[in-house]
Order: structure tokens, then C-alpha cells, then sequence
């Protein structure tokens, strides 16, 4: 097989092991810091460079066969492949420590000497398994910490999702009021009149961000990972009165949303739960039922004390792209 054998074995150090453990439960604990998860990502890595300098107890460790490795059918080989290999070889089912001593010589040994090989002094075989492995523990500690952080932005991802489960629409004046609240300067935010809400700034009530002005607001959204359906709040008010059921259907079919449309399933938004995806859009119009009540003078001077949100027209945006492009066009002629 055209993969290295070291692929196939996985190292037993608790060094190493314990390095990556505590610093992923530091990141877990500064999880209200990062923004997005590149930031995370960042500073996992910061964390883990910095501990794996100070890490040296390696030559104690062991190593053994990766067994969920050799499931992957995309390898070279398979585990029950090698097994009998082995029985071809040496006449008999080998033992993991066989296993792996096969593994590692058929790797970089001719065939014929194989058995040889393997009916020498297994301790002198051994050592070279290690000295080999163990010659290169950066390569190990970053398919330790590449592992480690998957499964921590898989955290990450779920906690936002449960922060951010419900983004309701807010007046003018609940906006003002929640600034003074949290010693927020009220005019760094911009504020869309028409579909309330703050456009520079996370509005889940629950993220640590909340309302905290934010130049790349875009990429901290970014998390839902394309979850949440576009004109999402735009769609609701302008159909205020129609039914959960109804508005829905609308959003699943990308209704509201500039071109082009994007349809999606249930099962690829959040939250993908029917009831709780028409208790969601009920709280949202319900939202902006509320919102219309308020007092008109009082919304008025409340927006006044925020900054002018301006929406970027695509069409316009479309338009001086393409007299651009003529420009140049007839420039070249």
C-alpha cells in the first residue's frame, strides 16, 4: 500500500494526550470570547504550540493498531486483509503485537526476508517500531490536535445554535433602552426601521455579543453555517398574518429572498424540528404584532439616536458593475 504504515498505529501517551485535554477545556471555558470559530481555531493552536514545547516525556510511550482505521474502504489495505496476509506468511492468526510487527515490516522490507524478520528478536524489532514512530511526535501531536479541535468546534457550533435559537425583531426604543442598560453607545448601531432589527450587531439575547457593534457581524452569523434561511425576518413581516404553516412553506421555498432563491428542506435549517420551527416563526410575527403597537413619536426619536442603516441594493450594486464593465469594453477598442 502506498500509505505510510504509521497511519495504521496509534500512539499511547498520556503526555501528549493530556496536552491536547487541557487545552481544549480552556478553550471550552473562554467560549464567550470567540466570535467566530476561525478565532477559536486560533487560539486553540496558541494553546496547544505553546504546551507542546514544554512536553517531553515521549520515549515512554507504546504504540498499537489503529483498528477503525483500516474501516475506511477509501485505504490500501484492510485489517482482515493484513490478518490474513500474516496467516499466509507465518501459518497462523496473529496476536495485535504481531500485527503490528508485520505491518511495520512488510512497510520497508522485501518479501522474501518478511519471515525471517519476523522470527527474529521481536524486542530489537520493536525498538525500531518506536524509535521510528517516536522520531517525529510533532506529526503526532498535530493529528492529536486536529481531532481535538473538531470535536471542539462541534461544541462550539451547538452552543451558538442553542444562543441564538430565537433572534426576535425589537423597536426603536427597546433597542436605546437595552444600549443604556449595557452601557452601549447607541449610535454605533445602525438600525433597519423596516425589518427591526440592528444590522452591525448580534441580536440573540443570549450571545455574549448581544447588541455589541460588530464591523464583521457577517462572519460571526457565518456559524449557523447556511442554517438559517435568508429574508427570514423580512419574510414574516410582510406576511405578519399568515399562519406558522404558511410562512414556513414561504421560507422553505425562498420566498422573500433576492435572486436567486435558495429552496431548503427542513432537515437542513435550524432548528429542523417542525413544532419547534412553527413556535419560532410564531414568536417573530408575534414580535412584530407587538413592535406595531408602539408609540409612533417615541420610535421615531429612538431612531434618531442610532445610526442610519442604508441597504445595499443589489440591483444598483448589478448596474455600476456592469457600466464598469462597458466601461473598460470600450476603453480597450
Amino acid at each position: 500500500w502506498q500509505d505510510s504504515w504509521q497511519n495504521y498505529v496509534s500512539v499511547d501517551c498520556d503526555s501528549l494526550e493530556s496536552v491536547i485535554g487541557d487545552a481544549t477545556s480552556q478553550c471550552e471555558k473562554e467560549f464567550d470570547s470567540f466570535r467566530t470559530i476561525s478565532e477559536l481555531s486560533s487560539r486553540f493552536s496558541e494553546i496547544c504550540a505553546s504546551a507542546f514545547r514544554e512536553c517531553t516525556a515521549l520515549n515512554k510511550s507504546s504504540i498499537s493498531l489503529k483498528r477503525a482505521k483500516f474501516h475506511n474502504k477509501g485505504d490500501k489495505i484492510t485489517l482482515s486483509t493484513l490478518i490474513e496476509a500474516h496467516k499466509a506468511v507465518m501459518g497462523s492468526e496473529p496476536s495485535e503485537g504481531k500485527l503490528l510487527q508485520y505491518l511495520f515490516l512488510s512497510s520497508g522490507t522485501q518479501q522474501d526476508t518478511i519471515v525471517s524478520s519476523l522470527q527474529s528478536d521481536p524486542a530489537k524489532t520493536v525498538q525500531s517500531m518506536k524509535a521510528e514512530v517516536l522520531s517525529a511526535p510533532e506529526t503526532m501531536f498535530a493529528a492529536l490536535e486536529a481531532e481535538s479541535l473538531q470535536e471542539l468546534k462541534l461544541k462550539f457550533i451547538t452552543k451558538f445554535q442553542k444562543e441564538h435559537s430565537q433572534i426576535l425583531p425589537l423597536s426603536a426604543c427597546k433597542v436605546v433602552e437595552l444600549c443604556a442598560e449595557r452601557g452601549i453607545d447607541a449610535k454605533l448601531l445602525a438600525y433597519d426601521n423596516s425589518n427591526k432589527l440592528v444590522r452591525n450587531a448580534c441580536m440573540a439575547q443570549d450571545c455574549p455579543f448581544f447588541l455589541k457593534p460588530d464591523e464583521v457581524l457577517a462572519k460571526h452569523l457565518g456559524t449557523w453555517q447556511d442554517k438559517c434561511p435568508r429574508a427570514f425576518h423580512k419574510l414574516i413581516r410582510e406576511n405578519v398574518d399568515e399562519s406558522p404553516e404558511v410562512l414556513l412553506k414561504k421560507l422553505q421555498q425562498g420566498e422573500g429572498q433576492s435572486h436567486p432563491r435558495v429552496k431548503k428542506d427542513l432537515s437542513q435549517l435550524y432548528p429542523s424540528d417542525k413544532d419547534r420551527a412553527l413556535q419560532y416563526i410564531s414568536a417573530v410575527a408575534d414580535a412584530y404584532k407587538k413592535i406595531q403597537q408602539e408609540n409612533e413619536s417615541e420610535e421615531s426619536a429612538a431612531v434618531d439616536k442610532m445610526a442610519v442603516y442604508v441597504p445595499r441594493r443589489n440591483s444598483q450594486w448589478g448596474n455600476k458593475r456592469s457600466n464598469r464593465r462597458r466601461g473598460k469594453k470600450f476603453k480597450r477598442r
